[in-house]
């Protein structure tokens, strides 16, 4: 087995260079890497974990982070980082599904010069994300606690929408891109159950408690105390601009970058998915959900084929989930209500700005997607209505880049 990933690669940094692909540091794209693995070595199996920093996960933690912070620290208790993140969630989704999708089109183009045809000669398997933080229900620490003691600091609602919202949506649409693009996919969204970043149950090794594969957490934590310094100003400005920089100093547990990813618990129950997906794959590509039946051990995690994705096409060969993926209002909101934009002034506000934006990248998208202004407008239709109403101006029909 050879591993070419990278934390913290975005696709470009997958794409050979004459196909507006990058160095990530010094490391050559990995496809053009891959290249150089074919020419001496009878590849089987391409696994393609991509996707999610092309959406800028780190930005997203660190946003949420710094909401949590606010909330604590200050009298700002009227704003969420899930808001921010869902206004724009569906152009980011389209976005990611485009660069994916080019991303498994030069593998392809890269094995067939080497006279290789999937699935015939090889398989490429699209892994998705599994949810790695505790929910608003299942967290062992109290959320006035999660920076010192967790190591977790977010706010409730903001990891409910982690867990019940983009996780699948992300992965639904990954299910989705696998059938369009015919290659396998497995679905990991569920693996970690039981052993989440600071989820109940879990625990981390202390001199008097060894490191098992049954009572540890299956995350690393955000490796850095975030200590106040000189307040919550001064916080929330380190936050942004260096918790994630590429001159973080070394943590206890390795480099900063590794945080919020899986552990090497984490990383052998995903290995489990796959070896599993591998004996039971058939000889066409298929896709597969991974779950842990088991949460005492990292070994024995059940794989089980999918049905066939529904999907919505809009336009040449574009498609996105379906309605229970895409639309529905996800369960944690449906249990715990939560204010709507007619209530809630600052997230009108902030929306409105990113609604300007979404107009204008409208158009881009139907340009490079045939991707009719309906479909964008029928993913965010509560909040685009009530905007409507109150600004006095439409996307429904179309407008200047600069609306």
């Amino acid at each position: 087995m050879v591993n070419l990933a990278c934390s913290g690669a975005e696709s470009r940094h997958l794409w050979p260079l004459v196909n507006e692909g990058e160095f990530q540091g010094d490391q050559a794209p990995q496809i053009t890497r891959l290249e150089e693995l074919a020419y001496d070595n009878d590849i089987e199996l391409i696994v393609l974990g991509i996707g999610g920093n092309d959406m800028g996960f780190s930005d997203m933690i660190t946003e949420c982070m710094a909401k949590w912070v606010k909330k604590h620290w200050t009298a700002d208790d009227d704003d969420r980082c899930w808001y921010g993140i869902n206004d724009h969630l569906s152009l980011s989704l389209f976005d990611t599904y485009g660069k994916v999708s080019k991303s498994i089109d030069l593998v392809r183009q890269t094995m067939a010069v080497h006279g290789k045809t999937d699935p015939n000669d090889y398989r490429i398997v699209l892994m998705g994300y599994p949810a790695i933080l505790a929910g608003f229900y299942d967290n062992r620490y109290g959320e006035g606690h999660r920076r010192e003691f967790g190591r977790c600091p977010f706010i409730g609602d903001d990891a409910e929408f982690f867990e019940h919202t983009l996780m699948p949506k992300l992965n639904g649409l990954y299910e989705t891109l696998a059938h369009e693009k015919s290659v396998d996919f497995v679905n990991p969204q569920y693996v970690l159950d039981g052993h989440k970043l600071c989820e109940v149950g879990s625990q981390r090794a202390t001199p008097e408690i060894p490191a098992t594969a049954a009572n540890m957490e299956w995350v690393r934590y955000i490796d850095n105390p975030m200590d106040a310094g000189a307040g919550p100003d001064a916080l929330i400005t380190w936050l942004y601009n260096t918790l994630f920089g590429a001159d973080n100093p070394m943590g206890e547990q390795g480099r900063l970058n590794e945080s919020m990813h899986p552990n090497q618990f984490g990383q052998e129950a995903l290995g489990s998915c796959l070896r599993k997906w591998w004996s039971q794959r058939g000889t066409a590509p298929s896709a597969f959900n991974c779950t842990n039946p088991n949460p005492a051990s990292t070994q024995h995690v059940k794989v089980g084929p999918l049905a066939e994705p529904a999907s919505v096409h809009v336009g040449g060969s574009y498609s996105i989930p379906d309605g229970e993926l895409q639309q529905q209002d996800p369960p944690w909101r449906r249990r715990r209500p939560q204010r709507s934009p007619e209530q809630d002034p600052l997230r009108t506000r902030k929306a409105l700005s990113r609604y300007r934006e979404n107009c204008s990248a409208t158009l881009r998208l139907q340009k490079m997607a045939n991707l009719s202004r309906a479909a964008w407008r029928a993913s965010n239709s509560r909040l685009i209505t009530h905007i409507e109403a109150t600004c006095g101006f439409s996307c429904a029909t179309p407008v200047a880049p600069n609306i």
